[in-house]
């Protein structure tokens, strides 16, 4: 067990020094020769990452504008990049038949698109499209599969991702099943908030819906009375959050079993790599 101090573990400092990082255009800058350690990145893989480990990777690392609806992998199809989200957020669809794809995981700045790269296998299980735009850096998968052989400590923290993300589709089965509409739709908005900056959330009712596999109708109604509380404003095509500690409240314990489990988890496979 790690002690209080993981509180303030590279994951955390990280995450603060990202959230905090200007906006830029859709011109993205070519990578900096020298990078140190965690506050150079959005995306907290890499900011987790050594300046060692990361040096391993910048050579292949190429930077991309993530559009709307653009398609990162296709299901059963190989896969020939793994993503690091740096802004915007991406969903892995599953599709059902004679219903529309649903949702069986949400990724952005805290995620690689990418995982089954990461477990040697070749081709991706579902498809992966971009619902809120933004950037990313992407990989060969044959280039990060070489560092992951010679660098173990980038190898070690991809796999404890790979494990919070097994955790996390595990507790959203159980979120899914056993907790309501409203309390749903509050974890789901606390997700996107988690990797997005500031307090807008630029996705429909559509999208929503299918996060959650309901009837559009009742995430409109949901959010009808979520406005009504204060907690939200809508707006076409987007909603404003007005109140995080009220949509914490109305949220079910899922959202912080997942989000406190990542941090665990990278925290001590930092902790670890450190020797300490």
């Amino acid at each position: 067990m790690i002690d209080a101090q993981c509180a303030e573990s590279a994951w955390d400092k990280a995450a603060t020094a990202v959230s905090r990082m200007p906006r830029t255009n859709t011109r993205l800058p070519r990578l900096p020769a020298g990078l140190s350690g965690g506050v150079k990145f959005r995306n907290t893989l890499l900011a987790a990452l050594t300046d060692q480990d990361f040096a391993a990777l910048r050579p292949a690392l190429e930077p991309l504008v993530l559009r709307r609806r653009q398609v990162l992998h296709e299901r059963n199809a190989p896969v020939a990049y793994v993503y690091f989200i740096e802004r915007g957020t991406a969903s892995l669809l599953c599709r059902v038949a004679g219903r529309e794809s649903v949702e069986v995981g949400a990724l952005g700045r805290g995620d690689l698109v990418g995982v089954s790269a990461v477990l040697g296998t070749a081709r991706a299980p579902h498809r992966c499209v971009v619902q809120v735009p933004g950037e990313a850096l992407r990989i060969r998968t044959e280039d990060l599969r070489r560092a992951m052989i010679t660098r173990p400590a980038l190898r070690s923290l991809l796999l404890a991702h790979v494990q919070a993300r097994l955790i996390e589709t595990a507790q959203l089965m159980l979120c899914n099943t056993h907790h309501s509409l409203d309390e749903r739709l509050a974890r789901s908005l606390l997700r996107a908030l988690d990797d997005l900056d500031g307090d807008e959330i630029p996705l429909t009712h559509r999208a929503l819906s299918q996060s959650l596999s309901v009837r559009r109708a009742g995430v409109t109604t949901a959010l009808g009375e979520m406005e009504m509380a204060g907690l939200v404003r809508r707006g076409r095509g987007r909603l404003k959050v007005l109140d995080r500690g009220g949509l914490e409240q109305a949220a079910c314990e899922c959202h912080r079993i997942v989000r406190a489990e990542r941090r665990r988890l990278v925290c001590e496979t930092v902790v670890d790599q450190d020797g300490t």
